[in-house]
């Protein structure tokens, strides 16, 4: 389980040992308190990010057994993914699972 500070800002992601084109991300944020907004992010250097278009709605849930997953468009390889939360509520944010699916560079 991971978690951020209450009431701030946070990033969380992962950098692949190749170039991948992720499309799908599963994720379980935890705790019936907790709940925020967040973007999704890719990155070829780790330093200079882009945002994949949409702001995300997240609800904590009392119970860690049940995913959320975000499918999305891209077409491009990186290197780096993050999740950018942009709100969060005073608790923080609490996150049991973070997983990428997609396809590594030929």
């Amino acid at each position: 389980r991971w978690a951020s500070t209450s009431g701030t800002t946070f990033h969380i992601g992962y950098k692949f040992p190749n170039p991948v084109c992720v499309k799908k991300i599963a994720y379980m944020f935890s705790g019936s308190n907790y709940y925020g907004t967040f973007k999704i992010q890719a990155s070829k250097d780790g330093i200079n990010y882009i945002d994949f278009p949409n702001d995300y709605n997240w609800v904590g849930k009392v119970y860690t057994d049940s995913e959320d997953n975000i499918e999305i468009n891209n077409n491009d390889y990186y290197s780096y993914y993050r999740i950018l939360g942009t709100t969060s509520s005073n608790y923080g944010t609490s996150l049991f699972n973070l997983q990428f699916y997609g396809r590594e560079e030929a």
